[in-house]
């Protein structure tokens, strides 16, 4: 039986129940490869049925096994929207799509062991997509399209959302509030994506800009919101701004409280400083 059809059927006058022996030839193969009754055959070729009675006398016949898929891979996509840092490496394993080895999607089909893959990219404000290939480095937001395709050229596609992670802790930094008289390090807490360099760093106060040296510290001169400029490159050599706006900025305040009065066991005192 094939799929619970029957495919061959016998009779024999002294034996009730004859014996088989089944083989395949794949299509391209020149050796036959014995099969065992509820083996799933996954190969085309040519299928030879021996049945003997119990005198050993045979007969044979052989069955040419085609194949036909109309069926597209099961496509699984177990991230809708995933962040891409820039500098990340997309690969592609066996059945899996996969950003630094966090599975995106994946695939599996009815008769293909391996699908192949086609991975494209539509740039954000981009019309066109461009290739990618495994193994390349996403630093561009946009929409990942993938399509698999089995043997019988049957394809299932599916989309991702990529949204651009540059840095992270600039949410920190827009409440950060400075003293006046003490030294701060602007850019503690701030962590880059991989991939990505630091060129620049830049204050802004009272429409003036100018650049902050290696470790990046910062004393005010006095209480006044400034806008903090991040110049980055990122892997293919482009440079971002990042711009922090409006950085809090506070005084120290050192007058201590003067008491002026004091009600003790119902008499008042007073005095001046």
């Amino acid at each position: 039986m094939f799929n619970e059809e029957v495919a061959a059927s016998w009779t024999d006058d002294f034996t009730a129940v004859c014996t088989t022996e089944l083989s395949l030839i794949p299509i391209g193969a020149s050796e036959a490869k014995a099969i065992a009754s509820g083996d799933i055959l996954s190969e085309a070729g040519t299928l030879k049925l021996a049945v003997a009675d119990e005198f050993d006398n045979k007969a044979t016949a052989e069955i040419t096994l085609t194949r036909e898929d109309s069926q597209a891979p099961q496509l699984s996509v177990a991230i809708d929207n995933k962040n891409v840092i820039a500098g990340v490496t997309i690969l592609v394993q066996d059945n899996q799509l996969m950003f630094n080895e966090e599975v995106a999607a994946s695939w599996t089909d009815d008769f293909t062991a391996v699908c192949t893959t086609e991975l494209s990219l539509i740039p954000i404000g981009a019309s066109e997509a461009k290739a990618i290939a495994s193994g390349d480095i996403l630093s561009e937001a946009g929409t990942l399209k993938l399509a698999v395709a089995d043997e019988f050229d049957n394809k299932a596609t599916a989309e991702i959302n990529l949204t651009a992670v540059a840095l992270y802790g600039l949410e920190n930094l827009q409440n950060k509030q400075l003293q006046v008289d003490l030294e701060v390090n602007l850019l503690e807490g701030l962590t880059f994506a991989e991939g990505l360099t630091l060129q620049k760093v830049e204050i802004e106060t009272d429409g003036v800009t100018s650049e902050l040296a290696a470790p990046y510290t910062y004393t005010p001169d006095y209480p006044n919101p400034i806008n903090l400029i991040l110049t980055i490159t990122k892997p293919d050599g482009n440079a971002i701004k990042e711009r922090v706006e409006a950085l809090k900025v506070k005084p120290l305040d050192y007058s201590a409280i003067v008491l002026k009065a004091a009600d003790i066991f119902n008499k008042e005192y007073s005095w001046f400083s």
